[in-house]
């Protein structure tokens, strides 16, 4: 919009630069953000300095790699779950699954009736983040536990781990490990069939019958 539109353009260009003095932000906008819309007074220089340029765009591509990397890393999983599709009838769905009160990757068949449940952690390098996100699917896998004998359900909690920057967190990629059913890596996506096949019921399988699987040794 904004390089489609000179006039919208110059009204966000505003935003920043007049925003913390603007009446109706004001009175819409608590001070905290409004602090963040103050630039410094030399402001001019800046944004005139490359290297501050060369920072923002590298920030910029960082995310974007990191949405691509992701996005590549889910379609490997999706392909599995769409080779389970073909074969037996069985559907997928990525969303928010009542009971965990959380969004999940992927759920087998349905995010309102799931079996399966599938959390995707792949890092290239290290963070805090890492134990954040081992706490909370640490946490999410108790509910499943929860509910499975509560209910007396056979539902399953996969987690798919990889990436080098787990290797600097083993602590959390222990915690990974025990807060699951299943720890597979990209090497080990073939399983995903398996798994499937082995706790979703018969009534699902609408192409096929369900085959008997044994455990891997």
């Amino acid at each position: 919009m904004m390089q489609r539109d000179e006039k919208f353009a110059a009204r966000i260009a505003r935003l920043f630069l007049e925003g913390r003095n603007s009446e109706t932000l004001v009175r819409q906008v608590a001070d905290f953000y409004l602090a963040q819309l103050a630039l410094p007074e030399n402001w001019a220089t800046v944004v005139r300095d490359r290297s501050v340029v060369e920072n923002v765009i590298r920030k910029k591509l960082a995310g974007e790699y990191t949405d691509k990397k992701g996005e590549a890393i889910e379609a490997l999983i999706r392909e599995k779950l769409e080779q389970v599709r073909v074969n037996y009838g069985i559907g997928y769905e990525h969303g928010q699954v009542k009971f965990l009160g959380k969004e999940v990757d992927h759920a087998i068949p349905t995010c309102g009736a799931p079996i399966v449940l599938i959390m995707t952690s792949y890092m290239e390098t290290t963070s805090s983040n890492q134990t954040a996100r081992a706490n909370e699917q640490q946490a999410m896998y108790q509910k499943v536990i929860g509910e499975n004998v509560r209910y007396g359900i056979q539902r399953v909690f996969v987690n798919v781990v990889d990436g080098a920057g787990w290797l600097a967190r083993r602590p959390d990629l222990r915690k990974l490990h025990a807060g699951c059913d299943y720890c597979l890596n990209l090497s080990m996506l073939d399983q995903i069939e398996s798994i499937v096949c082995k706790f979703v019921p018969a009534e699902f399988f609408q192409q096929r019958h369900r085959p008997m699987v044994q455990e891997e040794q």
